[in-house]
């Protein structure tokens, strides 16, 4: 699947979520609400919607996904 790709990163903390865009001045900051790790990946569920468009893939490879709330998705290959 091709994602389109976001000029931005994301953080993620313990308790939060800290998104980063290029061209905005504050980041987005969302309570993580659970987490998964699977042998795809990692996935964390935030507390609402942070992205704009579905499937939105950032620089530091994370893919954000969701109609409600958020989904972020990291491949295997990708975490560090």
């Amino acid at each position: 699947m091709q994602h389109k790709k976001n000029a931005g990163r994301i953080v993620i903390g313990e308790d939060t979520a800290t998104i980063y865009r290029q061209g905005v001045s504050s980041p987005d900051i969302a309570k993580i609400l659970g987490r998964e790790t699977t042998t795809e990946g990692e996935i964390i569920y935030l507390d609402r919607r942070t992205h704009f468009d579905d499937g939105a893939e950032f620089d530091d490879g994370w893919v954000a996904s969701g109609a409600f709330v958020t989904q972020l998705t990291r491949a295997v290959q990708n975490l560090a």
